[in-house]
């Protein structure tokens, strides 16, 4: 099993307005992509690390599944293509480990 995690951490500025937007077509990857596992998604609570950020957790069979993934329309363009609108990309982050 494949665990993807995304950090993104929202500029200074962006109105709640379009965070909330943001956090809306993220969860609706689930729907987009029916073959991710284990998802979650939600805005950091900031108790250990008070970074404003979108955290995304989505797990999947393999690796193969996971590229299919990244690879998708959903995640090229609902995602990807827009995520500058909201995350600081420099300062956002993603990783994958295999449990």
């Amino acid at each position: 099993m494949i665990r993807h995690i995304f950090i993104g951490v929202i500029k200074e500025g962006v109105p709640a307005s379009k965070i909330n937007e943001r956090l809306e077509v993220m969860k609706g990857l689930k729907d987009a992509v029916p073959f991710v596992k284990n998802f979650a998604v939600g805005r950091n609570l900031g108790w250990f690390t008070p970074i404003d950020s979108l955290v995304l957790t989505a797990d999947f069979d393999n690796k193969e599944k996971w590229e299919e993934f990244i690879n998708s329309d959903y995640h090229m363009q609902k995602l990807g293509a827009v995520a500058g609108e909201v995350f600081d990309m420099e300062k956002s982050s993603a990783y994958q480990f295999e449990y």
